[in-house]
């Protein structure tokens, strides 16, 4: 088909003009017109995309009824509305052939037109909401048309809009390269030839020379390999260039580790409750006040009905009992420092592992930057050198003793417990390791006082 026909020819001219492509299908694909239209099963033509038949000209005339309602062509905001109005003008009569000749293509092209592709042509054109609905309307009660049918002749045409823009190229042809096309559309060249394998030809020539192989090497060496060129010495397209590569290092720092690591102070955890009060809250239920009491006395009606109960048991024999009463609404109540104590733990120690790794990451940045003045001439690489300025040695906080006496308990327990004896953050690494593997709410441990 003419898209075809362009990638082929190197994208030589721009495709825009519909009246362009009918002529290439009728110059180049052999398009055999049949002015018979008395059935809908007849053909017009075939092309190499399929046959046109009656009710595929059918079906784009409709589509193009659809869409000049819908005013394509006029509105310039529209997908495409450039290009329709070239089909109409540059086509005339024949405008409704060459749109079934463009779905026909179009159809065959793999584009895909998405539901948001649709919705963005009706919201170009302004026919969003009201609008929308009056013109969906319009086609319904007027015409008898779902609007099921009406979207579907705007998929065909983004279709064609889309695989037009896939085939357009941005820069016009050079005159070499039209000479070349003119060439190859007109030359006509009577060629006969033989042809030899050359793995035939492959025990009659020896293994190459280590010294051969290092000129062969050395002549070909800045060349992309696969590209022929002119030259007789380099005819086969040797080349040994690499393409141009990307190295990547990175620094992945993870929060949750960080996060078993950081260690906070009651105080730490109260102020952070303070200025957040409003964030820790229950949610408890509201129920109506008895009928026999006002409003500012609602209690739970249970409650209210067990202390009438009891006062009436003393005058009245027996009563049926009174099904419990609904809720019949919700507030909020403020926790107190003591319920919000673990919410606010959790909270306040994913916040400060966050301002952990925000300043890791900054930190990292600057050394990436001082890497070439300071970080070069020391023979290591970039992410090795970043590391050895941010990691700092732990034989300090190690090489003391501490007096811990832990019995029975969990081993995330545990781990806390000698963290906050020792004063320091402890990631222990749960998980599989080989034939081990530590679960921290099961595994349980046992540490008693020594001298070491």
């Amino acid at each position: 088909m003419a898209f075809g026909f362009f990638r082929r020819r190197q994208k030589m001219v721009i495709v825009i003009m519909v009246a362009l492509m009918v002529s290439f299908l009728i110059g180049f694909q052999g398009f055999n017109m049949l002015l018979r239209r008395d059935s809908g099963d007849l053909v017009f033509g075939r092309t190499r995309e399929g046959e046109i038949t009656q009710n595929k000209f059918n079906a784009a005339d409709s589509d193009m009824n659809f869409l000049s309602e819908l005013r394509l062509g006029q509105l310039e905001s529209m997908p495409g509305s450039f290009d329709y109005r070239t089909l109409l003008e540059a086509n005339g009569d024949n405008a409704t052939l060459a749109y079934a000749l463009l779905l026909e293509e179009a159809s065959s092209s793999g584009v895909r037109v998405l539901k948001s592709d649709v919705d963005g042509f009706f919201e170009a054109g302004g026919m969003t909401g009201e609008k929308y609905e009056a013109i969906i309307s319009h086609f319904r009660n007027e015409r008898g048309i779902a609007e099921k049918r009406i979207r579907q002749a705007v998929v065909r045409w983004l279709m064609v809009y889309k695989t037009s823009l896939a085939a357009m190229v941005e820069v016009p042809p050079s005159e070499s390269e039209t000479l070349r096309l003119y060439r190859d559309l007109r030359e006509l060249i009577d060629l006969r030839g033989v042809r030899f394998k050359a793995d035939d030809l492959l025990n009659e020539i020896g293994q190459p020379k280590a010294q051969e192989i290092v000129n062969q090497f050395n002549a070909h060496r800045m060349a992309a390999p696969g590209i022929r060129r002119d030259s007789p010495a380099d005819s086969f397209g040797f080349g040994y260039r690499q393409p141009d590569r990307v190295q990547i290092e990175y620094l992945l720092i993870r929060q949750e580790p960080l996060q078993r690591a950081v260690r906070l102070t009651e105080d730490e955890i109260h102020k952070y409750w303070i200025e957040r009060k409003s964030e820790f809250y229950r949610m408890e239920p509201v129920y109506a006040p008895a009928p026999s009491e006002p409003a500012s006395r609602a209690v739970r009606p249970d409650a209210a009905s067990q202390s009438s109960a009891t006062t009436a048991a003393t005058t009245e024999p027996t009563t049926a009992p009174q099904p419990e009463s609904q809720p019949t609404g919700h507030r909020r109540v403020e926790m107190t420092f003591s319920e919000a104590m673990e919410p606010a733990r959790r909270r306040c120690t994913a916040e400060k592992a966050r301002n952990i790794t925000s300043d890791l990451a900054a930190k990292a940045e600057d050394l990436v930057r001082k890497y070439q003045a300071e970080g070069e001439d020391s023979g290591m690489g970039l992410y090795e050198w970043v590391v050895s300025k941010m990691r700092r040695s732990a034989a300090s906080k190690l090489n003391r003793k501490i007096n811990v006496r832990i019995k029975a308990r969990k081993l995330d327990e545990a781990i806390s417990i000698l963290a906050d004896t020792a004063k320091v953050g402890i990631c222990y690494p749960w998980g599989d390791h080989g034939q081990w593997k530590l679960d921290p709410k099961e595994d349980t441990v046992t540490l008693e006082e020594t001298d070491n």
